[in-house]
């Protein structure tokens, strides 16, 4: 398969004041190492965003707004990423939690989830995160509930997804009245309970737990269809999203982690295309974006070989967008950019979730997601000098 590769620099959004840090400064001067097909490519600047990590991004389609829910809290930003205000917290505080999903409904209802102990939060604003009109429990019979996703369309159709961890596979929740009662539980028998996302396509619904993609002809409603997933290297929470009727993709990377895929359900088969330059030698936790025909996939790459599971991996990490077009021909078009001048993280990930010890400290996964003019947003995890996690904020403009 021929592949069109091609690497660019990315344009500059304006430098940011975040609401709860002092200006960081420029990136675009930082120097770029050995990084050659990128070298002298400008970066964006980034904006941070809060002390937290695991970051999920959401963009309005109106383009409003911005949201930000992570595992410190919820964030908007009304000025296109430049600055960023917390959110009101719409859930019990003291409880465990876990970092926020969120989703949008057709009527634009934003809808927001974490974890309360043993039981998932629920909530709804109809004013874009400036207040809740409610807030429900959805409890499972789990010691402690884990992880949960959400998707939502019409008027309050919204769909709930937990990973189960006594159960050890995923279960789903559904509501049809704006998430103030759940019916239509099932369960996905799976020893990997490690949901990335979920999502609709009318009356169905996907996830995906990295092994397999599963489909519901009718949301949480019996057993789902699982479509299995070729191999892959050590990644946890792959996401899935559709870029066409009923086909689905997920950004993986391959055995070995040594090349990130954009892989597509191609018929009955799965089609991937290798979307990291040969200059990364190491690559994980990928995740993707859907927008008019151009699929986005971010990711953590690195220059150094090696496991990336070893926390003695002896390499730095920065992260990369794909903008992959074309993708249904045989010679699929990539623009590839860096966002990170300065690396987000060093040495080896632990992918054992809470029963990590080190490595883990940027925790499991992070978002991109288009606005409806194409311009891409990530939202991702960086170890800052004091050992700490914050998440930081980037965007690229659209492609030409």
């Amino acid at each position: 398969m021929m592949v069109a590769l091609i690497t660019t620099g990315c344009l500059s959004a304006a430098p940011a004041q975040p609401a709860d840090t002092a200006t960081p400064a420029p990136l675009d001067d930082a120097p770029q190492g050995l990084n050659l097909y990128l070298l002298d490519a400008p970066h964006p600047y980034t904006t941070r965003v809060s002390g937290g990590a695991e970051p999920t991004i959401l963009a309005d389609p109106t383009g409003q707004y911005l949201w930000i829910g992570d595992t410190s809290g919820l964030y908007r930003s009304a000025d296109d990423g430049t600055t960023w205000q917390r959110m009101p917290n719409p859930f019990l505080p003291g409880a465990f939690a876990d970092g926020h999903a969120m989703a949008l409904d057709d009527a634009g209802n934003l809808f927001t989830a974490d974890t309360q102990g043993q039981v998932i939060g629920v909530a709804r604003s109809s004013d874009g995160g400036s207040s809740w009109d409610w807030t429900s429990y959805v409890t499972e019979a789990d010691a402690i509930a884990d992880r949960p996703w959400l998707a939502a369309r019409g008027d309050g159709t919204v769909a709930l997804v937990q990973n189960s961890v006594g159960r050890q596979g995923e279960t789903c929740a559904m509501s049809t009245d704006g998430g103030v009662t759940w019916t239509s539980r099932s369960l996905v028998n799976d020893a990997r309970p490690n949901a990335g996302n979920v999502i609709f396509e009318g009356n169905r619904l996907w996830l995906s737990d990295g092994a397999n993609v599963w489909r519901w002809a009718s949301p949480c409603l019996n057993a789902p269809l699982p479509l299995p997933l070729p191999a892959s290297g050590a990644q946890i929470f792959t996401m899935v999203q559709l870029v066409a009727p009923n086909t689905p993709a997920v950004a993986q990377p391959a055995p070995g982690n040594g090349q990130m895929e954009l892989r597509i359900r191609d018929g009955t088969s799965w089609k991937s295309i290798v979307v990291s330059d040969p200059s990364l030698k190491a690559n994980t936790f990928g995740t993707l974006s859907v927008h008019d025909g151009e699929v986005a996939v971010a990711w953590y790459g690195s220059e150094a070989s090696g496991s990336v599971s070893n926390l003695n991996f002896p390499g730095v990490w920065n992260v990369y967008v794909a903008r992959v077009t074309d993708w249904d021909t045989a010679s699929p078009t990539i623009r590839v950019d860096r966002l990170t001048a300065e690396p987000n993280f060093s040495g080896g990930f632990c992918m054992g979730g809470v029963t990590c010890g080190e490595g883990r400290e940027l925790l499991d996964y992070f978002g991109v997601d288009h606005d409806s003019d194409g311009n891409v947003h990530v939202a991702y995890g960086h170890l800052n000098s004091n050992g700490g996690s914050e998440v930081r904020y980037a965007t690229l403009a659209a492609s030409p």
